[in-house]
């Protein structure tokens, strides 16, 4: 490993959002930003771990028709652990948001509670694993129309220090304003 690499300030193109997860038709413009490292990582495509301040994984569940509750739960679950080793390996983490395109067969009370505990239980699990203060962002898009907007609105989540700890949000809050102003409201 160069050390000195490692130093360097990152050219100001360089990714601050790693995607990973699922491929999904509402991440695809996302993927398409200049400031996001789609996994797997392209050739030629140069990163610097410390430019790194968000990871967002998609978590496409829309099209298992006999997924339950507790299947949901065991999904997301899967996917902390990824984002624990992404966290522990990228020393300026701040943001790691799930994008999930849930199930239109479940509830949405029943799948926002889920996703609502799932996102307190990440944050506490990568204070106590990794040491650092990382926001955990659930956003429920599968009934998302606009991924444009949805795109916009992970950046500037991505783009701003984290305020509130963890959050989980259905797609028409996240439509209406901002993931910063929502959270405001949600722990204010």
């Amino acid at each position: 490993m160069n050390l000195s690499a490692e130093l360097e300030i990152p050219p100001r193109s360089a990714p601050t959002i790693v995607l990973r997860g699922d491929p999904m038709t509402a991440l695809r413009p996302l993927s398409q930003l200049p400031n996001v490292l789609a996994t797997p990582a392209q050739p030629g495509r140069p990163f610097r771990r410390r430019a790194i301040r968000a990871v967002a994984t998609g978590v496409d569940a829309s099209a298992d028709a006999a997924l339950t509750c507790r299947g949901l739960k065991s999904r997301l679950r899967r996917e902390l652990l990824p984002s624990q080793r992404l966290c522990e390996w990228l020393p300026h983490l701040k943001h790691v948001i799930f994008v999930v395109a849930e199930p239109t067969h479940l509830r949405e009370t029943a799948v926002l509670g889920i996703a609502d505990r799932f996102a307190e239980y990440a944050h506490a699990h990568l204070e106590r694993v990794c040491g650092a203060y990382v926001t955990v962002t659930v956003l429920l898009v599968a009934d998302c129309a606009q991924p444009g907007l949805l795109a916009e609105r992970i950046d500037q989540r991505a783009s701003l220090g984290p305020l509130d700890p963890y959050l989980a949000l259905p797609w028409r809050d996240v439509a209406e304003q901002p993931i910063q102003l929502s959270a405001a409201a949600a722990y204010c």
